[in-house]
């Protein structure tokens, strides 16, 4: 198995008439080599997902979306049943200087704090920290309240993910931190594997010295990414469609210079992030709807009142979704 997934690699690598699918290959194939021990099964059928996806250009939709209308992450310590830590490998490419390890994600008086050190074991220089919903997400709004890293060539962020590991094709969305300004909040999203849609918004304050709220809105026809309630920016071009997993990370860059600047090598950085969560589209129009809706959650066993009650406070303040 481990052969066929080397050859793979490098022939979808060298392909050159599928760019793209290089990108997403790319990243799928560090994440393959830490499940092939757990799911021998699932790797073959994500491989000839992948393999369908170069050929054709069409993605498989595996992925199905949370059906429920409110998930709420706290983040005031790890719920194993809702999330996982990312452990043991690296993305290879602008991450290959850099691999996630489950003690660089850590819990503190009621935050999550991921964490930028020396790699204890030495797989590469760096060790970074990155946490990920075990449920699928689709249309709706999206909020986590944060505090991000202040460095150069660093990266911490938000965002939405489904790819080759999970028998998908690349969607992606992106509320990211660049640790060289943090007066900055840099948008961005990933159809089938292709990107280039950033929007970099001015803050008008430093995002690393207090927490905020950062949102974003999925609908089929457009995104509307949201700061502190206010709609700062709406994308309409080729919006995602496949439901992904709610993932945070933080981590240095290597090679991307013009974009992250040249990471200094500083350790001991540590990104906060107080709350997260996922409001389905209908609940979100209700919200908006009737904004003394106490909208009881307590039924689901998923949301204590910190994340429903702070959400439901920004449900009046980011624009209806039409």
């Amino acid at each position: 198995m481990v052969i066929i997934m080397e050859f793979l690699y490098f022939k979808i690598l060298y392909c050159k008439r599928h760019r793209h699918i290089q990108m997403l290959f790319r990243r799928g194939y560090f994440m393959l080599r830490e499940k092939m021990s757990k799911a021998v099964k699932g790797l073959t059928a994500i491989v000839l997902a992948a393999i369908c996806v170069a050929g054709s250009g069409e993605a498989a939709y595996a992925a199905n979306g949370y059906g429920g209308e409110y998930y709420g992450f706290d983040l005031n310590y790890h719920e194993s049943a809702k999330c996982e830590k990312a452990d043991g490998w690296s993305n290879g490419d602008m991450f290959r200087n850099c691999t996630w390890r489950a003690g660089n994600v850590n819990f503190n008086d009621g935050k999550m704090l991921l964490s930028i050190t020396n790699d204890p074991y030495g797989n590469t220089p760096y060790a970074g920290g990155e946490y990920r919903s075990k449920e699928y997400f689709g249309y709706g709004r999206y909020d986590v309240r944060m505090k991000p890293i202040k460095n150069d060539g660093v990266v911490s962020s938000f965002f939405t993910y489904t790819g080759p590991t999970d028998g998908t094709r690349w969607d992606e969305i992106d509320i990211e931190f660049l640790g060289k300004n943090t007066t900055q909040v840099q948008f961005n999203y990933y159809t089938n594997g292709v990107g280039n849609h950033e929007y970099v918004y001015n803050l008008g304050f430093d995002a690393a010295q207090s927490f905020h709220t950062y949102s974003f809105i999925w609908e089929r026809s457009k995104i509307t990414w949201c700061v502190d309630g206010k709609a700062v920016y709406t994308a309409t071009r080729d919006i995602p469609v496949t439901p992904g997993k709610i993932m945070m990370n933080a981590w240095p860059g290597v090679g991307v210079d013009d974009w992250l600047q040249a990471y200094d090598g500083r350790t001991g950085l540590v990104a906060e992030y107080d709350w997260a969560s996922y409001t389905s589209l209908s609940k979100y129009y209700n919200s908006i709807q009737n904004n003394n809706d106490s909208g009881s959650q307590a039924g689901n066993g998923l949301v204590s009142g910190k994340t429903y009650f702070i959400n439901s406070k920004l449900n009046s303040k980011c624009p209806a979704v039409e």
